[in-house]
């Protein structure tokens, strides 16, 4: 019957061992799987940022033509 005797200390241990790398492992291969994504969300999010830049500048062109008659007749804006 000594085949069969276990100490439970030592499972344990080795158990919490094994979850400790395996959380560090899984830790690492989520940092390389997300950096991508979140590379790309940020050019993403750059980009509209840019097409609201844009489109904000020519309302303000557009809204100063409006209210400055000079600067329609002129042709020229800021």
């Amino acid at each position: 019957m000594d085949l069969f005797q276990v100490d439970l200390t030592t499972i344990v241990a080795i158990w919490m061992a094994g979850s400790i790398l395996l959380v560090l492992a899984l830790a690492l291969a989520a940092r390389f799987a997300v950096k991508p994504v979140l590379d790309s969300v940020a050019r993403l999010r750059e980009a509209r940022v840019s097409e609201l830049e844009r489109r904000f500048t020519r309302l303000e062109r557009r809204f100063e033509r409006v209210h400055n008659p000079e600067i329609a007749r002129s042709g020229h804006s800021s």
